[in-house]
């Protein structure tokens, strides 16, 4: 898990690369997000989420606030997104901001976990 606390100054970012991907291949990304100091909130949060050295899937991707089912009372955003890999390696990049925005409460502190990386079976 990630902790990060948004800034007015800049978004907070963390990224890695992604290695073994098969060129033309679809791949999704799954990742939690959530508020840490109060998860009762029912609100989608400001990051973005963004992939170098791939296309995103835009009509296979999305963000929604869940119901945790361990908790009545917690609520997280799921987020997937699908993309296609143009080469071997990929960049993956996550902010606390929306695009060039905050688009969210300075000093709010989100929390990422569960982000994972496998090939997408396309129906």
């Amino acid at each position: 898990m990630l902790i990060t606390t948004r800034s007015k100054k800049g978004p907070n970012t963390f990224s890695q690369q992604i290695k073994n991907l098969e060129p033309g291949r679809l791949y999704s990304f799954r990742m939690f997000s959530g508020d840490v100091d109060d998860l009762s909130q029912v609100e989608p949060h400001a990051i973005t989420i963004k992939f170098e050295n791939a296309t995103p899937v835009p009509e296979k991707s999305f963000s929604e606030v869940c119901k945790s089912r361990m908790q009545a009372s917690t609520f997280v955003n799921w987020h997937i997104r699908v993309f296609r890999a143009k080469g071997p390696t990929a960049r993956l990049s996550i902010t606390d901001w929306a695009d060039d925005q905050p688009g969210g409460e300075i000093g709010q502190r989100l929390m990422f976990n569960f982000i994972k990386v496998q090939p997408y079976r396309d129906e």
